[in-house]
């Protein structure tokens, strides 16, 4: 494997879809650097499926709500959830929604409040849609920063770490492959739901990412 390019920024993010410019917006707040790598182009993938009608948000409703969240959640993962997540997802969620109008989104909160399809309680849900306008939006924020590097095209081969700590990661593109050096990188590409035999994803979708962080010495665990 030869290396043809070499660059480095403060923070790699793997993934250009609603994670991944969520990610890459609340870094460029706080660092110089950015770099997005994604197999595709950013604003494609899962996140912006055409095909899927509109995705629902659900939020907590206050406090008193948070013990019931996480009992509507941890009867879903059937014991092999993540707590940690869970709680930061039940803490922030509400207060966090306003987020995606940074990356492109109008999302808005629907007139009632109902259960997930998981869940046993009821709680606000807000609504996106719209996903070519947001892609249109996103690109317009994110391909003017001058601070952040995009790399399109760009498949993760294999995370590099010195005396185990995260040193940078490399990447194909076509036939050419390149290193971006990064102490700090942030898996947001998502895609598992392409892995099964019935989907209904393109087969371009899906979470190789994932077996590039197992081979780096992560574990895999549901939410």
């Amino acid at each position: 494997m030869n290396i043809n390019k070499e660059f480095y920024c403060d923070v790699l993010i793997v993934g250009g879809g609603i994670a991944g410019l969520i990610a890459a917006e609340r870094a460029l707040k706080v660092f110089k650097r950015v770099c997005i790598a994604d197999s595709s182009k950013i604003c494609f993938g899962a996140s912006y499926f055409p095909l899927k009608a509109t995705l629902g948000i659900q939020a907590t409703k206050d406090e008193n709500d948070y013990d019931k969240y996480y009992e509507d959640i941890t009867n879903m993962g059937k014991g092999v959830e993540n707590p940690e997540l869970i709680k930061t997802y039940i803490k922030n969620i509400k207060r966090d929604v306003y987020l995606l109008k940074r990356i492109g989104f109008k999302p808005w909160l629907r007139k009632d409040s109902r259960p997930a399809c998981f869940a046993k309680y009821s709680r606000n849900i807000f609504l996106i849609n719209d996903w070519n306008g947001a892609r249109k939006r996103a690109n317009k924020i994110f391909r003017k920063n001058k601070r952040l590097k995009i790399f399109e095209g760009s498949s993760l081969i294999r995370i590099i770490k010195n005396n185990d700590k995260v040193y940078g990661a490399i990447f194909q593109n076509k036939d050419k492959f390149f290193f971006i050096k990064s102490k700090v990188i942030i898996l947001a590409a998502g895609g598992i739901a392409g892995n099964y035999k019935n989907s209904l994803y393109p087969k371009k979708i899906n979470g190789t990412c994932h077996i590039t962080a197992l081979d780096a010495g992560a574990y895999a665990q549901n939410m």
